[in-house]
């Protein structure tokens, strides 16, 4: 896992994509989240996660809470509208 060191955990991998976005006068929101908690909390129960639990893969949940929680999922957005500043999300 390249990186590793230097990101070791979800804080530092949010604290990393700030850096990039931040600009002068931009407005940046940037949310991570581990894998395992994507999974659990924020998949949609539109039939795709009973779909994901049929694969075989799925006989352990808790191996794979363990091994989702070594991943995570980071979106970051950067404004630089007027007003941006002002934008709920």
């Amino acid at each position: 896992m390249l990186g590793i060191n230097e990101n070791p955990d979800v804080q530092s991998q949010k604290e990393r994509l700030e850096k990039v976005l931040v600009k002068e006068g931009a407005t940046v929101f940037v949310e991570s989240l581990p894998l395992n908690i994507v999974y659990r909390d924020r998949l949609n129960d539109d039939g795709e996660k009973a779909r994901i639990e049929k694969i075989e893969i799925f006989d352990e949940f808790e191996e794979w809470e363990l091994l989702m929680s070594h991943y995570c999922l980071t979106l970051g957005v950067a404004y630089t509208c007027p007003g941006a500043a002002n934008i709920k999300i």
